[in-house]
């Protein structure tokens, strides 16, 4: 399951990677293409938790087949209506497409939990979590490769048309999850909402919607922000995130043995911590745009902010997990994809204006940072709680 979201990952890598700058060259603005991101998470925000409560009752495996070959299929529907200059098109693909990789990600987590053994969560989700970085790392290997073999040709369309093709693979790695599609007994209805501990499930996501605030403010458009600020086109972008997810996915690779050595209450503030500082370091790369030590800097606090911020990620959720209990599971898996994609619906028409004003990437990274830095206090005091009432049942 975990190979076949890998390659899953690469075409999102590739949107991540490539779709702003195709967009740029084609002559949307900075407005417009915030537009494309409001779309691309407009489905999930209205889905993701009336499918959580579905799929708490049904079997997960036919889910990964359906959105593989959707994303698969809207992918190229959304290059052909950027191409054509058919924004409807695009934009309406779009929609869709985020609808299909919703039911992958909502299903991720508890395919995990009903199959994988207690003992081995921790390494699970952490491998689950380093797919979006080994997506990426793939996705800017194939980019940077193909235009230095035939510069001509692939250009961001070829490239995206390519990617997508290829994502296809992934069904071969859906058809060889063999194991018995374990299904919930004694549940009749995930829609009975008696069934959930809202206050508890509340309370436990509520530090991943403040980060995903401010994510959706910085993370979509950082392509942008090389591309204005230190003018690097998509390929050169491609090779900078290449490395910046190679370090992510070795850092999330780590996760369970730094929760095992340091506990939740060292080891996700203080990486998360980091992470904002480096954002902030990233932010203050503007002022020197100018001088070649500019791009140098960019790129190094790019490639520390990453992997830090990425590292806490498997294990906040695994954290969250636990804390809310199995029977609520599937709901939190749905809040979460509602969470980040309805934030980046926000964020997205919020980065949207305020480019329109002409507010300098600068400001709004440090506003993300601001946000990252409420989101550290309240997964500390989330800790604190989860500490207090585990130390009973361990006693």
């Amino acid at each position: 399951m975990i190979l076949g979201e890998a390659i899953v990952q690469i075409l999102n890598g590739a949107f991540f990677l490539i779709s702003n700058l195709y967009l740029s060259k084609e002559g949307y603005s900075h407005t417009d293409i915030s537009d494309f991101i409001f779309y691309r998470f407009l489905g999930v925000l209205f889905l993701a938790m009336p499918f959580g409560m579905f799929i708490k009752t049904k079997r997960l495996k036919p889910f990964l087949f359906i959105g593989s070959i959707g994303m698969s299929i809207c992918s190229l529907i959304v290059i052909f209506g950027i191409d054509t200059g058919d924004s409807f098109m695009a934009q309406s693909a779009l929609l869709i497409w985020g609808i299909c990789f919703m039911l992958i990600e909502v299903v991720k987590l508890p395919f995990i939990m009903r199959h994988c053994p207690k003992e081995q969560h921790s390494m699970a989700i952490a491998l689950a979590f380093s797919t979006w970085s080994l997506g990426a790392i793939i996705a800017g290997i194939i980019s940077f490769t193909s235009h230095a073999i035939l510069p001509n040709f692939f250009q961001e369309k070829n490239v995206m048309y390519l990617i997508s093709i290829l994502s296809l693979a992934s069904l071969i790695f859906f058809f060889k999850v063999k194991v018995e599609d374990r299904v919930p007994k004694n549940i009749k209805s995930g829609f009975n909402l008696r069934d959930y501990d809202w206050w508890r499930v509340g309370k436990a996501v509520f530090p991943t919607f403040v980060i995903a605030v401010g994510a959706g403010l910085t993370v979509p458009f950082i392509n942008l922000f090389f591309e204005e600020v230190h003018h690097k086109d998509f390929a050169e972008f491609a090779y900078i995130g290449s490395i910046a997810y190679a370090a992510v996915f070795v850092s999330v690779l780590f996760a369970p043995s730094i929760k095992d050595k340091w506990g939740y209450r060292k080891s996700i503030p203080t990486t998360q911590l980091f992470s904002v500082l480096a954002l902030i370091g990233l932010a203050m790369t503007e002022f020197m745009a100018d001088y070649s030590i500019g791009i140098l800097l960019a790129i190094i606090f790019f490639v520390l902010r990453q992997p830090l911020m990425n590292l806490a990620q498997p294990l906040s959720s695994e954290l969250v997990l636990n804390y809310v209990g199995k029977r609520n599971e599937e709901i939190v898996g749905a809040f979460q994809s509602t969470i980040w994609n309805g934030s980046f619906v926000f964020s997205s028409w919020i980065f949207g204006i305020l480019r329109s004003y002409k507010v300098e990437f600068m400001y709004i990274f440090l506003i993300t940072a601001g946000l990252y830095l409420v989101a550290i206090l309240l997964y500390i005091l989330l800790i604190r709680d989860y500490e207090k009432e585990l130390k009973p049942k361990l006693a």
